[in-house]
């Protein structure tokens, strides 16, 4: 078990994440009320996996 979940968080560290969101909000309207453009929700989504879940899943896993 621990070799297949260890196998797929080298996966999502190889392929990447995934976010969805607005393309443009030129005014910063929708970021206001908390809707991102896909940028930033990217952005947002690869600093975490990178930051907190790879770290985490590596402790845990050993």
């Amino acid at each position: 078990m621990r070799k297949a979940v260890a196998e797929v968080f080298a996966e999502v560290a190889r392929v990447g994440v995934t976010a969805g969101g607005v393309e443009e909000d030129p005014r910063g309207v929708l970021e206001a009320h908390g809707r991102l453009t896909t940028a930033v929700a990217q952005q947002a989504a690869a600093r975490a996996l990178h930051e907190v879940v790879l770290p985490s899943a590596r402790a845990l896993l050993g």
